[in-house]
């Protein structure tokens, strides 16, 4: 039997079998330090606690299981004492031996605690410092709400969207799962150490039943450990308290970023006056859309539009089309005749009035919660017109340079000051000074059964005089403008006037996909135009441009005019003709891509000459910018499209060539025959 030497403090048994074995206190020593250290750090712990009845109710319930342990374990060492006293002494020898191995075994075992614990140790350092950065993170985040609900403040005037700071919330939130993350990985390393603890305790328990009469002496370490469990589930329980006070600040912040989405939703709408206007941009990048009432009022910015189109065209109305769900804020103020302005990268592209508004269908035929909105431009006022006939005559005329004689017809039957019937005036509208640009002098003339607008249209054909309604909203302006040769610029390559040149190509990057067409085959070179009257009584007119053709270059067509009243309105009618009929239609149509050096509005409008090539098919086209589209759709993004040259004729449109754009004679007083027939442009 080994020697033992007594340490200071040590105690002995008293029975004289167990005489040579010490009290375990020597090793406990480590253990209660480290219990100490837990004991300051259940002290750290309780600022922390709000929800003690729930820990409380935990704790009992763990007390109740600790009791029926503690009853099974004390059942089952008396079983086993029981049936060890049984033993003869004959197995004395045996048992002797089994107990001088039991101390080795006692020894491991205190080792592997002491390792036990010094392993807490660390990891209760680990979460003293996860939540030293949790308590960091709070304060921060307290610090960002309480800056936030300051910024919320001052975005309720300066209706500024806080996208930057958001998407700052949105990155300390992702922070935050990921240290929730860790925690709950500490958590569930922390359960997996309890597990083992409880494991190696019952093992302890184990060895103190093989050691059976010293199985009362390791009472006190057994009742550390279970102590040690106890807190050790209650620290458990704080932990968990923490992850749910953790997730109710998450829940909160989530509640605020969703506040603030509703508070960007309110500004979005809500805004009356000009100068939210001016600084609230909506989600569609570089595009404004603004309705006004009647009187030039603004209502409301349209951010919720789907679909819109723009279509801008040379001597006729354009076009605004979009969307809009009948849910929108906006929609109470898309009335037949409010105003529209749509602008582009602050350019305006459109404005006009409210005309149509029908039910979008589905797919199924069944009418959707959208509606879709029509809006023309102001050249619609002029559609609205008829020429006014002076007093006592059969018509009205004028004989001045062409473009100031479109300017005469516009102000006396639609500008204050000209027209008799003040009923008749399209308020607002004014017409630019005379200029005297086309270089001839010709008699214009309708009746009151003409239309302006279509007259006007016929005369730009005719004489190649583009005219336009320049329209401000905002400024309550609309003037009546007249250019000749065209409305924009020469920028051809080569162009007599040096001005920059326009080029559009797949190479230079500003094509994306390109239409080309070229028809001659309802082309003609000479048209005979009738006035009224019939057969000697009738005046014909013959037209054509340059030299008559003959021969196979001979392409001839009639047309009635029964209503004119001078030789100039034939000839008008057989230019305008041959404008469109007399060469043969070319023409391309383009999908533009803008570069940093060929943008909208800045290096070309409509109206201007451009030229267009296509490398791979050999194209090169100077002609007019005739049309420019511009599409968004629902995901933002922008398609523009733009015609060059003459457009592609429709059937129709090559019907009405062959019949001739006016209708039948029915004046049986014709004008009196002209001293020639031959006439050349």
């Amino acid at each position: 039997m080994p020697e033992w030497t007594t340490t200071a403090g040590a105690e002995w048994a008293t029975d004289e079998k167990d005489s040579w074995l010490p009290r375990p206190y020597t090793k406990q020593v480590s253990l209660d330090v480290f219990l100490t250290k837990q004991v300051s750090l259940d002290a750290l712990l309780k600022g922390t606690l709000a929800k003690q009845v729930s820990l409380d109710s935990y704790l009992a319930y763990q007390c109740t299981k600790q009791n029926s342990l503690d009853a099974y374990l004390a059942y089952f060492k008396q079983t086993s004492l029981d049936a060890d006293l049984k033993d003869t002494l004959t197995k004395q020898a045996s048992l002797d031996s089994l107990l001088q191995a039991a101390p080795t075994k006692q020894t491991s075992l205190d080792a592997y605690l002491v390792y036990v614990v010094i392993k807490q140790t660390a990891l209760d350092a680990d979460l003293k410092g996860a939540l030293s950065k949790q308590t960091a993170l709070d304060v921060l985040l307290k610090g960002i709400l309480a800056r936030q609900v300051s910024l919320d403040t001052y975005l309720a005037y300066q209706y500024t969207k806080p996208v930057s700071l958001d998407a700052h919330l949105v990155s300390r939130l992702t922070k935050q799962v990921s240290l929730d993350a860790r925690l709950v990985n500490r958590f569930t390393k922390q359960t997996s150490l309890d597990a083992h603890l409880v494991n190696r305790f019952t093992e302890q328990t184990s060895v103190d039943v093989l050691l059976k009469g010293t199985f009362t002496k390791p009472v006190s370490l057994d009742a550390r450990l279970v102590n040690r469990l106890t807190e050790q589930i209650a620290l458990d329980a704080r932990l968990v308290n923490r992850l749910t006070e953790q997730v109710s600040l998450d829940a909160y912040l989530v509640n605020r970023f969703i506040r603030q989405s509703l508070v960007d939703a309110l500004l979005k709408g809500t805004f009356t006056k000009q100068v939210a206007f001016d600084l609230y941009l909506t989600k569609e990048t570089g595009y404004r859309v603004i309705i006004y009432d009647a009187s030039g009022t603004a209502l409301a910015r349209v951010g919720d539009h789907q679909n819109l189109r723009v279509r801008q065209r040379v001597n006729k109305t354009w076009q605004l089309e979009f969307d809009i769900h009948r849910d929108s804020e906006n929609y109470q103020h898309l009335a037949i005749d409010n105003l529209m302005q749509v602008q582009r990268n602050e350019v305006t592209i459109f404005a006009g009035m409210i005309k149509k508004r029908t039910p979008r269908f589905g797919e199924d035929g069944k009418a959707t919660q959208y509606e879709h909105v029509f809006a023309p431009s102001f050249e619609i006022g002029l559609d609205g017109r008829r020429i006014e006939r002076a007093s006592g005559a059969n018509y009205m005329e004028v004989t001045d340079n062409v473009d100031d004689a479109m300017k005469f017809m516009v102000r006396y039957n639609a500008v204050a000051g000209y027209v008799g019937d003040a009923k008749r005036v399209l308020t607002d509208l004014s017409v630019e000074a005379d200029k005297a640009e086309h270089p001839s002098s010709r008699k214009l003339a309708g009746t009151y059964k003409d239309n302006l607008l279509e007259r006007l249209m016929g005369w730009a054909d005719a004489y190649s005089v583009d005219f336009w309604i320049d329209a401000d909203v905002e400024a309550g302006t609309y003037v009546f403008r007249t250019k000749y040769p065209q409305r924009g610029t020469d920028r051809t390559v080569g162009n007599p006037a040096g001005n920059p040149h326009m080029v559009f190509s797949v190479n230079q990057g500003n094509i994306l996909s390109l239409e080309y067409w070229e028809d001659s085959f309802d082309t003609c070179s000479l048209v005979y135009v009738g006035g009224p009257g019939e057969g000697r009584a009738q005046t014909i007119r013959k037209v054509y441009s340059g030299a008559e053709p003959e021969g196979w270059a001979r392409r001839e067509r009639f047309i009635g005019v029964a209503d004119a009243q001078y030789e100039d309105e034939l000839d008008a009618a057989g230019q305008a003709h041959l404008a469109t009929w007399g060469d043969s239609i070319k023409g391309v149509r383009f999908k533009f891509q803008e570069t940093g050096s060929c943008k909208y509005g800045a290096d070309f409008n409509l109206g201007d000459l451009a030229t267009v090539y296509d490398e791979d098919y050999g194209i090169s086209l100077g002609r007019k910018i005739e049309e420019i589209e511009f599409a968004l759709g629902k995901d933002g993004i922008e398609d523009i499209m733009l015609q060059v040259g003459s457009p592609e004729p429709t059937q129709w449109e090559l019907f009405q060539a062959r019949l001739g754009p006016y209708e039948s004679f029915s004046d049986a007083v014709a004008p009196n025959e002209p001293t020639g027939l031959g006439y050349s442009t």
